[in-house]
C-alpha cells in the first residue's frame, strides 16, 4: 500500500490531496484555499490524537 500509516483523517487527507491535486488549476482560488485550510485542519487533528494515542 502506499498510503502511510495515519489514522482514517490523515488517510482521508492523503487521498484527498492526492485526488484533487490534477483538478487544482481549474478550481477557483477561494475553494483551494478553503480546501487547503480544512485538509491541513484535520491533518493536523489527526496527528495530534494519533500523538496522544501512542503516548
Amino acid at each position: 500500500s502506499r498510503l502511510p500509516n495515519l489514522g482514517v483523517l490523515g488517510k482521508a487527507e492523503y487521498l484527498s490531496l492526492e485526488f484533487t491535486h490534477p483538478w487544482m488549476s481549474a478550481l477557483p482560488l477561494q475553494r483551494i484555499d478553503r480546501s487547503i485550510l480544512f485538509w491541513a485542519t484535520t491533518g493536523v487533528v489527526s496527528r495530534l490524537w494519533a500523538a496522544r494515542g501512542v503516548h
